[in-house]
């Protein structure tokens, strides 16, 4: 079995999207999550945690037949990514490597998410598209149990991640990073 966790960030509203992103479906079929599941679980990763906040109840209850642990950050309307991925980093073992991956970071290629586990080890492993970097992102054991016991000392998820020496996997594929609203999905879609 493959060392390595995911925790899967699905707590926001959806305000700006229109609706809770992780009970969103694409063209009628997965919702989000379910397509992050079962990308995760063809790449050989099984233990998904996913850390819901608004609509706790009803994104369980869509869900039901997935096989992943949940976990409820309680307060999710006045607190961030990071807060999201530590409430998660709380059921992940020390020294366990984990990828993290938002609800709303759409289509990765499983080769992508494949080549993003694989990669040298180092602190993390981040996705990046025409050089920028995205998600998901693959921490080390040490820098997933360096974030679960220090967050409070970054301000944010970006600065905990550019205060971590990182490598930068290319994708290959197309993706949709940030999915904050249905006109960028629709778009996307058409595209391909």
């Amino acid at each position: 079995m493959m060392d390595i966790y995911a925790v899967i960030c699905a707590a926001g509203a959806g305000t700006r999207f229109g609706q809770n992103k992780a009970l969103c479906r694409i063209s009628g079929g997965d919702t989000f999550l379910e397509s992050i599941v079962k990308t995760l679980r063809i790449c050989g990763v099984h233990r998904i945690i996913v850390v819901t906040g608004a609509e706790h109840q009803k994104v369980m209850d869509v869900h039901g037949a997935l096989d992943v642990s949940w976990v409820h950050n309680s307060e999710w309307q006045s607190t961030y990514m990071l807060e999201s991925l530590v409430c998660g980093l709380q059921e992940v073992p020390e020294h366990y490597q984990v990828i993290h991956w938002p609800v709303d970071c759409l289509f990765i290629h499983p080769e992508d998410l494949r080549r993003l586990i694989d990669a040298p080890h180092s602190s993390l492993a981040v996705l990046c598209w025409d050089g920028r970097p995205g998600h998901p992102m693959r921490m080390s054991g040490q820098t997933a149990d360096e974030l679960r016991t220090h967050y409070r000392d970054y301000s944010s998820l970006r600065d905990f991640v550019q205060n971590q020496p990182r490598l930068c996997i290319d994708a290959h594929h197309r993706s949709l990073v940030n999915c904050n609203d249905a006109v960028s999905l629709d778009a996307f879609l058409a595209r391909q």
